[in-house]
């Protein structure tokens, strides 16, 4: 033992703990990033109490949480990925840290996914981790070097490196865009008020997308990508679908309209998507992330209704795009603390019944507002309610009392679960 070690012993351990760590897991951990992130115990209140949030942890330690409940476009949080890394900390703080987090997490055990379904402690761990590369921009062994940049993956490797070769690591640095203390205190609300670990980096990576989300905001999910991949195949099979605008209804972050918006550009120079959500927090995230992505001058935000605010393109649409609100009122009080007690209820509460309130109106004004041959697809809550919406699809008839819909389909999302339903509106 060194005499580093000896004088260090809580940071000594805590890398230890990351030498059990090996390459192929890193690897593996890396390639399972955008599938398990934000995974499915995050689709779903408004109801976190943000003042409950100040008064039991200080306003310094919300802060960070509370500021992201916005209405401007000018006040929406930039992802924690793409800040200006700021901070420079000595590395054995920010060792030290990582290591006393996972001990709370190895304290709570998986009782968060015993309780109501919500995080077990390997997905918790695995947060500590994406937290970690998207805070790490750079480090260095001492003060007079240049700094590298890397992620905390590839800083984990250096790591390893340096224990297995007993060499000290007291003077080494690191620079993070965000403090070890501000961490300390995000993680705070993470593990005592549950808040999704999203919201408090105001991060979600989708598809090869870096999205800004806050409260009021749906949490983009990994199974919603598809509906981007179903629009390409649409225009795959039918090019002429590229020319004529698009919408997304119930835009959120404004994801699935970005995400169209950069697909579509690969065919024509000038895409139209029209990003539509009657939630003022949503248009302003909406606007901020197509700026961000590069598409502010396709992807057009609307304040409203459904199809409200598109009145003025009547069966002129190509393509129909939503992830309504599904979920059965009944179920909604059963949800994990991570969706029902902070994420929207608007975006998630699909009404009495079955759930098809929203997903019924989506349906009636597609046939009305797609153009001859246009493309419908929908995310549901999967399985039963997937089937039923395909059945709503057939009922629908046109004024000659022909089919509305063709060529109605359920498919499977990344889980293997039956979620979406795809159709193309007839040409009558």
């Amino acid at each position: 033992m060194s005499a580093w070690q000896a004088q260090h012993p809580t940071a000594q351990r805590a890398l230890s703990k990351l030498c059990i760590i090996k390459d192929r897991d890193l690897h593996a951990m890396h390639n399972t990033r955008f599938v398990l992130q934000r995974s499915i115990y995050y689709p779903l209140v408004q109801r976190l109490a943000i003042a409950t949030a100040c008064a039991r942890y200080g306003s310094n330690h919300s802060a960070a949480y509370v500021a992201s409940h916005v209405a401007d476009v000018h006040r929406v949080p930039v992802p924690l990925c793409r800040r200006p890394p700021g901070h420079t900390e000595q590395m054995v703080n920010l060792i030290t840290w990582r290591q006393a987090v996972l001990q709370e997490i190895k304290a709570i055990q998986d009782t968060f996914a015993a309780s109501d379904g919500g995080p077990a402690a390997s997905d918790l761990q695995r947060e500590v981790m994406w937290v970690l590369d998207d805070a790490v921009a750079a480090w260095r062994e001492q003060e007079q070097q240049q700094w590298q940049p890397c992620t905390w993956q590839q800083l984990s490797l250096e790591l390893q490196t340096a224990i297995r070769c007993s060499r000290s690591i007291f003077q080494w640095q690191v620079q993070l865009r965000a403090s070890v203390k501000q961490l300390e205190q995000l993680w705070h609300l993470r593990l005592k008020n549950r808040v999704p670990f999203q919201y408090l980096i105001h991060t979600a990576h989708w598809r090869d997308l870096v999205l800004s989300v806050g409260p009021g905001i749906l949490v983009p999910r990994p199974e919603t990508e598809l509906i981007v991949d179903l629009a390409a195949q649409a225009i795959a099979a039918n090019s002429a679908l590229a020319a004529a605008p698009w919408t997304d209804l119930g835009t959120g972050s404004g994801a699935i309209a970005i995400g169209t918006a950069l697909m579509l550009q690969q065919h024509i120079s000038h895409p139209q998507v029209w990003a539509v959500d009657i939630s003022p927090t949503a248009v302003a995230y909406a606007t901020a992330n197509a700026a961000a992505c590069g598409v502010q001058q396709a992807v057009h935000v609307a304040q409203g209704s459904w199809f409200e605010p598109l009145q003025h393109l009547p069966r002129q649409l190509s393509g129909v795009l939503s992830n309504p609100p599904y979920i059965p009122h009944d179920d909604m009080s059963g949800l994990q603390v991570e969706v029902g007690g902070h994420e929207p209820w608007s975006a998630l509460d699909g009404g009495p019944g079955n759930g098809l309130g929203s997903l019924q109106v989506i349906c009636e004004g597609a046939r009305d507002m797609l153009a001859p041959g246009g493309f419908l697809a929908l995310e549901t809550a999967g399985n039963e309610q997937a089937y039923l919406v395909q059945q709503l699809l057939h009922q629908f008839v046109t004024l000659s009392h022909v089919p509305a819909f063709t060529d109605v389909k359920v498919h499977d999302d990344c889980y293997g679960i039956p979620r979406f339903v795809s159709a193309t509106r007839s040409q009558q």
